[in-house]
């Protein structure tokens, strides 16, 4: 089935970007998956989605790139790191940041050549663009203590291009109060961003945050960031976690739900910039990634409850 322009432009169609499962029985050399809460973050606020396959080939990633209006890069337990399992090759890239890789410099053309084109990236998300952009030295990212399953305050810089359209209520709350959802062991700290000249001159910092009461002392870090020419944007908190899960410790107050909101429409409203559709000869590769071919699983003893999976074998 072809998505027409029209109806993309009022429901943009968001590839979301696979894991390598690691589940139970729901193992990488048969499954790779997308959180649930990753899904509703794009579906509750107006879009569609399809799964990009993490291990696909460059012309299933090309095809499904001319058929979506946005990328999303996910939070996840990846390890990013040289001794990645997933075909870990010393320091080139392994498959998983080399075709995040390739997303992102295919979206860069387009914005360079005048297609609008927006990429949004959660926690390992936020972390792995500046790792692509910091040359696959993943020693940009350092290791911070004591900020797994917590909420912090988190000062954010307002004349950004993500924040600048924000009320300044949500501003003020989330700077004042616990508002953000933090889950991580490895961060970019100022002094890391500004030592990789590919960083710095790519992207602009537009929050940070810290594993302290207070978001300025203790152990600063990157907590937002926004490409300065490209509309790429990062965020090392989770607001899809705020809103679409019940077993963490988030803060469910009507201001930080509200804020999480704001990010998904947000983009949601870049995505609408573009013209991208699924074309007749690219229906088979879309027909294979489509929600629909999901598998829904529900862990009621896991962190992570629910799961969808996809089988690898489906997406070749």
């Amino acid at each position: 089935m072809t998505i027409g322009i029209e109806q993309q432009k009022k429901k943009p169609v968001i590839g979301i970007y696979t894991q390598p499962a690691h589940f139970g029985s729901y193992q990488s050399d048969k499954y790779q998956y997308i959180l649930q809460s990753n899904i509703n973050f794009i579906k509750m606020a107006g879009g569609d989605v399809v799964a990009i396959p993490y291990n696909g080939s460059e012309e299933q990633l090309r095809k499904l790139f001319k058929g979506i209006n946005g990328i999303l890069f996910t939070g996840g337990g990846l390890d990013l790191g040289f001794d990645s399992p997933i075909e870990n090759s010393g320091v080139e890239y392994n498959i998983f940041t080399k075709n995040a890789g390739f997303l992102m410099d295919l979206a860069e053309k387009a914005n360079d050549s005048g297609d609008f084109f927006p990429i949004w990236g959660n926690c390992q998300g936020f972390e792995l663009m500046q790792i692509i952009k910091a040359g696959n030295d993943h020693n940009i990212l350092q290791n911070i203590k004591n900020n797994e399953n917590v909420t912090r305050k988190t000062v954010l810089e307002q004349r950004s291009k993500l924040y600048q359209n924000m009320k300044q209520e949500l501003i003020d709350y989330v700077q004042e109060e616990n508002a953000l959802f933090y889950y991580h062991e490895w961060a970019v700290y100022p002094q890391k961003f500004n030592e990789y000249k590919g960083v710095q001159e790519y992207f602009n910092v537009t929050g940070y945050s810290s594993n302290q009461e207070n978001a300025m002392e203790g152990d600063v870090f990157v907590a937002s960031i926004e490409a300065k020419n490209y509309p790429f944007y990062g965020l090392q908190y989770h607001p899809e976690y705020t809103l679409y899960d019940n077993n963490k410790n988030v803060n469910k107050s009507e201001k930080s739900l509200e804020f999480s909101r704001f990010f998904g429409e947000f983009f949601m409203e870049q995505a609408r910039k573009n013209n991208h559709k699924f074309e007749e000869k690219n229906t088979e590769v879309l027909e294979k990634c489509k929600e629909e071919n999901f598998e829904y699983v529900y862990f009621p003893e896991g962190f992570f409850q629910e799961i969808q999976f996809i089988k690898n074998s489906q997406l070749e």
